[in-house]
């Protein structure tokens, strides 16, 4: 999820393109704390953290999204146009 939020983050485009940049960033930052947390505990516990990338994509809950954009409309064509949205992964 890490990689996809910043994907995300680097190539998010349009109106409100920079609360989304920002938003994006900070989902990934907490991902990427609460992924150290957890391996530090595994290892205090005697396990061993995955670290393979290999690993991660057979071990994830959440599939890698692919490499498209998400499409985001303006806030207001939700609000008055909800089925105008659309998400692509």
């Amino acid at each position: 999820m890490f990689f996809q939020f910043k994907k995300q983050h680097w190539i998010v485009e349009g109106p409100d393109w920079k609360h989304l940049h920002e938003a994006l960033d900070k989902y990934a930052k907490t991902i990427a704390e609460v992924a150290d947390k957890l391996a530090e505990r595994i290892n205090l516990l005697g396990g061993l953290p995955v670290s393979n990338p290999s690993r991660f994509t057979e071990l994830a809950y959440v599939k890698f999204g692919g490499e498209t954009k998400l499409i985001f409309e303006p806030c207001w064509k939700m609000i008055y146009m909800p089925n105008r949205l659309q998400f692509k992964l």
